[in-house]
């Protein structure tokens, strides 16, 4: 078999008793989808495209459209050269009639003379262009079969990405998204459409374009800070595996467990990236930390002052809020709380500023003449180390030690428990 696969989004009017939105819609689909697969089925370019690009092209005084026109021998040589469309689908816009001007440019976009809307009320777990709008499947493939006589499909790619600071393997929105369009398609086969397979989008974390890794598609979660770039999977591999072992969903009961026993093992896959991250980079943060106290460096440039007075034992910040585990929530948290002081590890003897401490670089006093303490540099290049340091202390479960949305200095019960651990 020979076939190709071709990505395209569903269209829906915004309004469905307006004609030119429904007109909109349609040429949505056709310059998306129909650009290269009508002329595979039918040996042409949709009547729609050769009709905008035409005459926009004769608006830009051009001589001929800028859309290729087909001799008869290649229509010919074309017209039925696959024996079944694969099919990546992700999301799904709403789409009304808009009028471009000549001027506009030579645009794809501006050919088509439409807008493209999404309902915010979509949920949206990541990327900015990808909302999760099942039903919008079930539309498209309904469209392929009317259109192109109801070819076999292969679904070559359908699935959701995540964006965040903190992995989570406990990737409850991926399984609903999988949950959902997987039945659509189910909907569409009763319908009638030839689907003969599906592939979820994707195995593992890739590089995924101009967002690079931070965009992850993965049932399996790729630490690409790690030089073994080891994997860990995410609750969607144990749902994912049920709905292929059950070739679709039994009871709502069933899939309802499915989802529960998913979630049950992700904690223990969190735990060992956690484990994982610490030994690296936070032991390097630390090793750092620790000659700043003992050998006195200077501060750089970018970097974060981390005061303790062992006088009235709290931490002072300047220049960078403070993080406090009460604003997370966080002060009932076991470990934090039954850490005897014996469990922590010795401190560093003080030093005082002017007898071989750290440097003030910036009097984080104000005055140059505060109170006896420990003057901690912490070397965080406000980029990657602050990025590094707020990886490692996630431990991305129900609990998780810190949600590190901005950077911050942690006091020394939480950073020593963090490297105890």
């Amino acid at each position: 078999l020979i076939g190709i696969s071709l990505t395209a989004d569903w269209g829906e009017p915004v309004d469905m008793s307006n004609q030119r939105d429904i007109e909109a819609a349609e040429r949505y689909i056709h310059f998306y989808l129909g650009w290269f697969a009508t002329p595979l089925f039918h040996g042409d370019y949709p009547q729609v495209m050769k009709e905008y690009v035409g005459r926009k092209s004769g608006q830009q005084g051009l001589g001929a459209s800028r859309l290729p026109v087909f001799s008869p021998q290649e229509k010919s040589y074309i017209r039925g050269t696959v024996d079944f469309l694969g099919l990546g689908h992700y999301t799904t816009r709403y789409v009304t009639e808009k009028n471009y001007p000549s001027g506009f440019g030579d645009s794809y976009f501006a050919d088509r003379d439409l807008a493209e809307l999404v309902d915010p009320q979509w949920p949206d777990p990541g990327s900015e262009w990808l909302y999760s709008v099942p039903w919008g499947f079930r539309r498209l493939l309904n469209f392929v079969k009317s259109q192109y006589g109801n070819p076999m499909i292969y679904v070559t790619e359908n699935g959701v990405s995540e964006k965040m600071l903190c992995p989570d393997l406990c990737d409850d929105w991926r399984m609903q998204y999988f949950r959902e369009y997987i039945n659509e398609m189910l909907k569409a086969i009763k319908d009638g459409v030839n689907v003969k397979g599906y592939t979820a989008w994707s195995l593992l974390d890739s590089f995924e374009w101009d967002e690079g890794f931070s965009e992850r598609f993965g049932l399996y979660f790729v630490d690409f800070t790690n030089k073994d770039k080891p994997r860990y999977p995410k609750a969607s591999v144990q749902f994912y595996k049920r709905i292929i072992s059950s070739n679709g969903f039994p009871n709502q009961r069933e899939v309802e467990s499915w989802k529960r026993k998913a979630v049950e093992t992700c904690s223990s896959s969190n735990q060992l990236l956690a484990a994982g991250q610490y030994d690296e980079a936070l032991n390097e943060a630390w090793r750092r930390l620790l000659l700043a106290v003992v050998s006195g460096s200077e501060d750089a440039e970018g970097s974060v002052w981390c005061v303790a007075d062992p006088l009235i034992g709290h931490m002072e910040m300047d220049s960078v809020d403070m993080y406090d585990p009460q604003e997370d929530g966080m002060s009932d948290h076991p470990d934090l709380d039954s850490m005897e002081d014996e469990d922590f590890p010795p401190l560093p003897p003080p030093h005082s500023p002017g007898e071989g401490g750290a440097q003030t670089h910036g009097d984080p006093f104000g005055d140059g003449e505060g109170p006896s303490g420990i003057f901690l540099t912490l070397f965080l290049k406000i980029s990657q180390e602050i990025n590094d340091l707020m990886k490692l202390t996630c431990c991305c479960d129900a609990v998780c030690l810190m949600q590190l949305r901005k950077a911050r200095c942690p006091n020394w019960p939480t950073f020593l428990l963090l490297k105890g651990k």
